[in-house]
């Protein structure tokens, strides 16, 4: 029972030594243990910086999933991109059943679910 004990205590302090000698990583990393993460001297954004900053997201991840360079996503590229919520409604999105939606089609499906 002791030696239980002890290994206990001293596995609980390897690790609070270890998360202690961990560098600091960027406040953008969201599964990097807070206390691992380096502050941000940046006030959050909010309201229509935030907005704009989530589309600006938004556009660089359709450009990266659009692999044939033709403007426009096809529901197989949006679903090996991760792009699950383009995949998932996109035949609302794809209202005209030309099988690829735009980056337009895309925002006007959002404003529409907004």
């Amino acid at each position: 029972m002791k030696r239980a004990i002890i290994f206990a205590l001293a596995a609980a302090a390897l690790t609070a030594q270890a998360a202690e000698d961990a560098p600091l990583l960027p406040r953008s990393e969201p599964y990097v243990p807070k206390a691992q993460r380096i502050p941000s001297r940046e006030a959050p954004l909010a309201g229509a910086e935030l907005k704009a900053q989530a589309l600006s997201r938004l556009r660089q991840r359709f450009d990266e999933a659009d692999t044939d360079h033709s403007g426009s996503l096809t529901r197989q590229e949006a679903g090996l991109a991760g792009l699950g919520y383009v995949e998932k409604n996109f035949a609302e999105i794809d209202s005209a059943h030309k099988g690829a939606v735009t980056f337009a089609e895309v925002q006007a499906f959002l404003r529409r679910r907004k």
